[in-house]
């Protein structure tokens, strides 16, 4: 339940960027930041303590904390790496 969870938060967190910041540079790598240095360790406190409280697993909830925060840190690294090789577009004045 908990891997589907967080498959729909990595896809609505991407459906969000794509929509809003297709193709600007600066808001790809800004959104790439915040998404690396912001959600990825809310999303590991997150799982840690969810799986930690109901499950009482311990070690188990922080290595899938850790592995749900870290795929979320390389969604944000994506999205810094795009931003990076994206061309700044003209501005229609």
């Amino acid at each position: 339940m908990g891997l589907i969870l967080f498959v729909t938060f990595l896809a609505l967190i991407n459906i969000i960027v794509v929509k809003y910041t297709s193709n600007t540079k600066m808001m790809l790598v800004t959104s790439g930041f915040v998404i690396m240095f912001l959600i990825a360790p809310i999303t590991w406190f997150v799982t840690l303590v969810s799986l930690g409280i109901s499950t009482g697993s311990g070690i188990a909830g922080g290595v899938a904390g850790m592995m749900f925060g870290f795929i979320t840190f390389l969604n944000g690294m994506y999205y810094v790496f795009r931003g990076a090789l994206t061309r700044q577009q003209r501005e229609n004045t």
